[in-house]
């Protein structure tokens, strides 16, 4: 059994696996002259505009616009990320990746932290901007803005008290502070980054928050919006806003 570095093992697992096989596993297709089609498993629809290309090892949504190889359709469908997906087809393919080397597991590591930290910040956000008297700041910008809360729960919208409020969250629950230090959600004197401001994640197309930015509600404030800072997640400029909402 051969073991390949990624970058190898990338174009040896898409040569022995079969996309249609894979699709076939989650999405009932309908042959239509050498093609596929299907319900997409993204997006709610009532007519196939799931598109499969067994020649090229490609498919499309007509109706989402969502695209890829069989890298990209195990990336969604399975919610993980490109190493996740080629875990996955090369052990179906009985293909043996080169291990990760300390670094890179730490690094692996340290981004899956990150990101469960970030999800952590968006519904602890989200909690306290419907339910809590501290989120009133941001439901009155909301209403003066005409944002109906079916809008803003589309977009997970969100609203970070004053204080140290998310610090107190975590030591409740048991995580680590240095890691939202680490995710850019914490100064170091513990008080929230993006203390009294509505909190806007930025995801990716799976619906993973990567980042925030988040808009003052006070008048005095200098900078109307700030950005997370750049880590293990999120390099600004890369992540387009609301990918994972697109249709």
């Amino acid at each position: 059994m051969p073991t390949l570095s990624s970058d190898d093992a990338f174009a040896e697992v898409k040569a022995k696996v079969d996309l249609v096989k894979v699709v076939q596993e989650h999405v009932r297709l309908t042959k239509r002259n050498k093609d596929y089609w299907g319900l997409c498993p993204f997006h709610q629809e009532d007519s196939p505009s799931f598109h499969v290309n067994p020649q090229r090892q490609s498919w499309y949504c007509f109706g989402c616009e969502r695209k890829g190889d069989v890298f990209t359709f195990v990336e969604l469908i399975e919610k993980t990320d490109k190493r996740g997906a080629l875990q996955l087809l090369a052990e179906r393919a009985g293909v043996e990746l080169k291990k990760l080397s300390p670094e890179q597991k730490d690094k692996a590591d340290l981004r899956k932290r990150t990101l469960a930290m970030l999800k952590l910040a968006a519904q602890y956000y989200e909690y306290v901007l419907w339910k809590m008297p501290a989120g009133e700041p941001g439901r009155r910008l909301l209403e003066s803005r005409h944002v109906a809360e079916e809008t803003a729960r589309r977009f997970q919208l969100g609203y970070a008290p004053a204080g140290r409020g998310f610090a107190e969250y975590l030591r409740a629950k048991g995580r680590s502070l240095a890691d939202a230090l680490e995710a850019g959600l914490m100064r170091r004197d513990g008080t929230d980054f993006f203390a009294e401001r509505l909190a806007i994640p930025i995801r990716d197309e799976r619906g993973q928050v990567l980042a925030f930015t988040a808009r003052a509600v006070r008048q005095d404030e200098q900078k109307k919006y700030i950005n997370s800072p750049d880590s293990p997640t999120y390099i600004k400029g890369r992540v387009i806003f609301g990918l994972d909402l697109a249709r």
